[in-house]
């Protein structure tokens, strides 16, 4: 067995330094290992005997997907030493409910986190740093929460988010989409069941506070007449 995994890990070295090419496909560390335009690849997906130890060791991994494990957290091990050029992590399909850090800090060089299709109902305080986070279909709820993930291009829809269209976090989404990389809010209104686009929901509302009412153009408009009609006769009586 040890001698097996010796080999194993002396073949996973030579893939990664030597010609990718020319071990285009392998089955190591109970992952499949695979190179190409993306870099080096472990799909680990739905092999519940992956070893992450033995992927720690691959000095060129770029790319990790450990999806459809029935996972519950995220591995401790993804902390260690080993995944430093780590650019793609898949920890989707799986069974995770707490995320307690956005800082994977064994991977500095992370740039897409897939964590949709899990448990997560509640995100760190902290700001997100990880240009692209998916979370879709968790149980977030709290629209509140998202304002860690504010500044980051993330994907939220198919969670039950809750939202009000008096919530100051729902008219900061609604009203300045441009400084939010969040893709479309899916929401329930209180009273409803059924989740619809925040933007859809409360359009009508937002639009009609920023244009002016009915009442005041007529009155502005009296206004100015009024003040140039003084004018006028100020003028006029000179």
């Amino acid at each position: 067995m040890k001698c097996k995994t010796a080999l194993s890990f002396v073949i996973l070295i030579a893939g990664s330094v030597v010609i990718p090419a020319a071990i285009p496909l392998l089955h190591l560390c109970r992952c499949l290992i695979s190179y190409g335009d993306e870099g080096m690849t472990a799909d680990c997906s739905n092999n519940f005997g992956f070893d992450i130890k033995c992927l720690s060791r691959s000095p060129q991994l770029e790319s990790l997907s450990l999806a459809g494990n029935e996972l519950t957290e995220v591995p401790e091990e993804l902390n260690s030493t080993g995944f430093e050029k780590i650019l793609r992590l898949d920890l989707s399909n799986n069974r995770i409910s707490n995320l307690p850090s956005w800082k994977f800090v064994a991977m500095p060089r992370l740039q897409s986190l897939n964590l949709s299709h899990n448990y997560i109902s509640k995100l760190p305080n902290e700001a997100c740093r990880i240009p692209s986070v998916d979370l879709s279909y968790n149980n977030l709820t709290d629209m509140s929460n998202l304002v860690g993930i504010f500044k980051t291009k993330a994907t939220i829809r198919g969670n039950p988010i809750r939202c009000a269209c008096n919530l100051t976090i729902a008219r900061r989404f609604f009203v300045k989409p441009t400084i939010s990389n969040l893709e479309a809010i899916d929401c329930i209104m209180p009273g409803f069941k059924v989740v619809k686009p925040l933007a859809t929901q409360c359009n009508q509302q937002y639009n009609e506070e920023q244009s002016p009412s009915n009442w005041k153009i007529p009155f502005y408009l009296f206004i100015f007449l009024f003040t140039f009609a003084v004018g006028i006769f100020s003028v006029c009586k000179r």
